[in-house]
């Protein structure tokens, strides 16, 4: 196998006067995406662009293929053209994937074996919100056996990337940020019923004079969702460090963010308040995801980490909202599990018991403020500094959701304007700073182990159940 791996471009891919035309409309900005991404391959490497029909081709793509020297080839001639030019693999692209090192693509070649298929998980999906974008490095047979559009559906052999090229794909993320936040976390309240052993706001002595407490007034709600630009492409989390269900307008909240368009709504519970007018309500606003942290699968040790609560009231409502939800797709419901000393015994008894009731079964690993587990030379700039902003309940805007008691301050939403704040000088320093491999400044991202979560997703599927994971975070579901 050659290096400088090939590379294959999904260009128009709907055949005919349909791709033609979708070439013709949007081709500035077709355009503007493949000459990002060709310029970032570097010399001396065989492109590929693969399209549906060869034989209509938009201006745009013959521009492209005439300045950068790519092909254009029908995507299912593909296989024979690379055995042709001597290769056995390509690195196959979707268009809006500017932020691959060519390296990476050559090592990824050089670990694949024929037939297989190597996969590597940056798409957004259904509780992987983070992640940009998707490649394969795939062999001539695969795609001859299955063509590109297998690619999707195929669980083949996982790649880890090398802490090198993560270094180098975070930061390049980072420094293309988004000129809005796509996560925006909202706290309702951060009053809580429960004492929950890990949590550090309502289980440690003292902690509730480090920070006031109250409920976000619904005006100041409503001017926060109303600065959001293009709420189609921003996903809301409305919880912090209290109970949600707490808030009395929290169904109301909801129905507002969905009504003024944002994506995608959902927020955590600990359960002992859903009951059926609050499930109802919840049902009825258009809620996308509902998270309900368990952290237990006896009784005996639900109760010793969740202080103050009942397993049986938490599963009675859980059955309860099932019900009311009936038929319906949303809200998905996900039950989450933190792996601790008490619990981690039974992690494997959890996953099945709830994967058979639940959409999706979700088991983290602990990533406070103190628990990098990557060596210091894997470490990546943070992409929570490009995507996130952590709201409090009474306006703050803080460095990120792991600061609970408020240390790193960037403004007051009463007062400061959301986008300013986002694109303001305090968060800018810190992402140079990431950028530069600094992550002791604020001495928080030291000590962080938060950014792991947005580590590469791989397939873990195991005995009838299908699995994302991460080094932090593992998504089961039921098999399809």
């Amino acid at each position: 196998m050659k290096l400088k791996t090939p590379v294959a471009v999904l260009a128009e891919q709907r055949p005919g006067a349909s791709g033609y035309l979708a070439g013709l409309l949007k081709g500035d900005r077709k355009g503007e995406r493949l000459s990002k991404l060709f310029s970032a391959l570097g010399d001396g490497r065989k492109v590929f662009i693969a399209v549906a029909d060869t034989r209509r081709l938009p201006p745009y793509l013959k521009r492209a293929a005439a300045k950068f020297g790519a092909q254009i080839i029908n995507r299912d001639a593909l296989p024979g053209a690379l055995r042709s030019s001597g290769f056995r693999s390509a690195a196959v692209l979707s268009p809006g994937n500017e932020l691959f090192s060519a390296g990476m693509f050559d090592r990824m070649a050089a670990k694949l074996k024929t037939p297989a298929v190597a996969h590597m998980f940056f798409k957004p999906g259904p509780g992987i919100p983070y992640n940009t974008a998707e490649v394969h490095v795939v062999s001539a047979d695969f795609i001859e056996k299955n063509g590109i559009r297998g690619l999707g559906k195929i669980k083949g052999l996982p790649y880890e990337l090398e802490a090198r090229d993560k270094i180098w794909l975070f930061g390049e993320a980072a420094k293309n940020r988004s000129s809005y936040p796509r996560l925006v976390a909202i706290e309702p309240t951060n009053l809580c019923n429960l004492r929950c052993s890990m949590c550090p706001v309502h289980s440690s002595p003292g902690s509730r004079k480090k920070r006031a407490s109250g409920m976000m007034d619904f005006g100041l709600y409503k001017r926060i969702i109303n600065q959001l630009p293009e709420r189609s492409k921003v996903n809301l989390v409305l919880h912090g460090y209290g109970e949600p269900l707490l808030h009395p307008r929290i169904a109301d909240m909801i129905a507002y963010a969905k009504k003024s368009g944002i994506n995608d709504v959902q927020f955590a519970t600990n359960g002992m308040l859903l009951t059926g007018e609050k499930s109802a309500a919840l049902i009825a606003s258009g809620m996308d995801r509902l998270d309900v942290s368990l952290d237990g699968f006896t009784a005996k040790e639900y109760e010793a980490i969740r202080i103050g609560a009942d397993f049986k009231t938490v599963k009675e409502n859980i059955a309860r909202f099932l019900m009311l939800r009936g038929k319906r797709s949303k809200p998905v419901l996900n039950i989450r599990l933190v792996k601790q000393t008490a619990n981690k015994n039974s992690v494997g008894g959890f996953i099945k018991y709830w994967a058979k009731t639940a959409d999706t079964v979700t088991v983290d690993e602990c990533h406070d403020e103190g628990s990098v587990k990557h060596s210091r030379a894997e470490r990546f700039p943070c992409p929570a500094l490009r995507l996130l902003m952590e709201i409090y309940w009474d306006g703050t805007v803080v460095l990120c959701n792991m600061d609970a008691f408020a240390k790193n301050k960037l403004g007051n939403l009463k007062q400061d304007k959301l986008l300013d704040i986002w694109n303001g000088r305090k968060l800018n320093r810190i992402r140079g700073l990431h950028n530069k491999l600094v992550f002791n400044r604020p001495a928080i991202c030291g000590k962080c182990g938060w950014w792991q979560c947005f580590d590469i997703w791989k397939s873990c599927d195991l005995k009838g159940l299908s699995c994302m994971k991460n080094p932090v975070t593992a998504i089961w579901s039921r098999g399809k």
